[in-house]
């Protein structure tokens, strides 16, 4: 029946006769009757229906059989009258009969078609109402815990995410937090905070060794004026490595290199290959150095991974059970804790103790880049203001803290700006020092300018680099 209704609410009434539809089974009378089957994305929930036999035949000697999914009421008004009803029909739900009385009544009966007796019709039959019975109840069992496995997946994800990757918060501060800092390479801080993308390690080890007066940079352009040197026994494996590679190997026209050559190299199809493999040789050196450092438990970080991967795994296996189990697509909701799973067992890490007293360290101090004095109060008179901001700069690079530690550095007093301005523009720009430190508001601004294009340079070189890694 296909059609419009007005307003109001209707009732629909069906009445149908069935002719010839039953049976001779022996002695008795058999009627197998498909009463009722709904669409696929029909949900009437809602099912009433009489069942009147002719008068001659009473359901006092009848057997029936229901076979349905849904909870049906039968009731018996009269001997020849029988009431169905059920409030939870599906939409994917079916109502068969199965009837059986004396043969007697009738005057005459086809024979059943089936090679059944009636005692095996009806066992099978109740062993099919009991399956459709217990396929309904698995189904309404697995929608219900879909939400409760979905919301402990995920409070077990955050439960390994608070125990692995915020080890180190409830550590206490020290008093001097950025002696470490300042005294390992950049790189190291990073990676203990996980902010190591590709260029700010490249870029932070690059002025790492402008520090230590190995490389020159003008504007965009890094130099290596000893190109020739055959003693590198000062420097680490994997500075050596980083020299070689950039400015040997994939340097043309000299021992110079901009950040657009090195995005040109990691992008071009000839030389893309051979920069990632270089690249991931570096990533080792630099790897195998942070764990002399004893700030990674491997065994302990492994045994994380592992459980993360099993967790990963079984919320995996869930999704397409428990969708099959309940017949929706609510199943698809344990994809969440799967991917909490599957990024926790990309990052799971575990610190050994003196790693999370670091990582606390390393947190403070990429917390105050912009308050110098701050920072060199905490290195505990090991190194002068001046030295602090020197060293802070690659630091700054490798946390991603750029914008914070120059605007840290324009918030100085004149005397502490200049001196800061003057050492990070000599050191890193090889300009000349001045013979007073005292500045007019017109040279601050001057000097605040090359502060700043300096800036630009770092933010440009940085995005220009991690571009070659996309």
């Amino acid at each position: 029946m296909h059609t419009h209704f007005g307003r109001g609410d209707w009732l629909i009434k069906v009445q149908w006769s069935l002719l010839d539809a039953v049976v001779q089974n022996g002695e008795d009378a058999l009627l197998d009757l498909a009463l009722l089957s709904l669409k696929p994305k029909a949900n009437s929930q809602l099912f009433s229906a009489t069942l009147i036999l002719p008068q001659r035949i009473s359901t006092a000697g009848a057997n029936v059989v229901t076979q349905t999914a849904a909870n049906l009421v039968l009731s018996q008004q009269e001997s020849n009258i029988i009431k169905i009803r059920t409030n939870d029909f599906g939409h994917d739900d079916y109502l068969r009969l199965l009837i059986s009385t004396a043969a007697n009544v009738f005057t005459a009966l086809e024979q059943d078609p089936i090679d059944l007796s009636l005692d095996q019709q009806f066992q099978e039959a109740a062993l099919a109402a009991q399956n459709l019975t217990d396929i309904r109840h698995r189904r309404e069992f697995a929608r219900k815990i879909i939400p409760y496995l979905t919301l402990a997946g995920l409070f077990l994800a955050l439960s390994f995410y608070i125990y692995y990757e915020r080890e180190g918060f409830k550590t206490a501060r020290r008093t001097n937090y950025a002696i470490w800092v300042s005294s390992v390479k950049p790189y190291n801080a990073s990676m203990l905070l996980k902010r190591n993308s590709p260029g700010r390690v490249l870029l932070s080890s690059l002025l790492a060794l402008v520090n230590q007066k190995e490389l020159w940079l003008d504007d965009y352009v890094f130099t290596w004026p000893h190109s020739g040197r055959v003693d590198f026994s000062a420097l680490r494996p994997s500075e050596t490595y980083l020299l070689h590679w950039l400015f040997q190997d994939l340097a043309t026209g000299g021992p110079a290199l901009s950040a657009a050559q090195l995005k040109r190299a990691a992008l071009s199809p000839a030389s893309a290959e051979g920069f990632k493999q270089n690249f991931r040789e570096f990533e080792e050196l630099i790897y195998g150095e942070y764990l002399t450092l004893g700030l990674y438990d491997q065994t302990k970080t492994k045994f994380g991974r592992i459980l993360t991967a099993s967790f990963f795994v079984i919320s995996i296996v869930l999704v397409p059970l428990l969708s099959y189990l309940s017949n929706s697509f609510h199943g698809l909701l344990l994809l969440l804790p799967a991917i909490s799973f599957l990024l926790l067992r990309l990052g799971v890490r575990h610190l050994t103790r003196e790693g999370r007293t670091r990582s606390r360290e390393c947190h403070e101090y990429s917390k105050n880049l912009d308050n110098l004095p701050l920072l060199t109060a905490a290195t505990g008179s090991h190194y002068s203001l001046t030295e602090t901001a020197i060293l802070a700069l690659p630091r700054a690079v490798a946390l991603d803290r750029i914008n914070l530690f120059f605007d840290g550095l324009y918030e100085l007093s004149d005397e502490d700006f200049a001196s800061c301005a003057h050492a990070i523009l000599h050191v890193y720009l090889r300009t000349p020092l001045p013979r007073s430190i005292r500045i007019t508001a017109q040279e601050r601004a001057e000097l605040w300018q090359q502060l700043d294009d300096l800036r630009d340079i770092l933010l440009s070189s940085e995005t220009i680099i991690n571009a070659g890694f996309q």
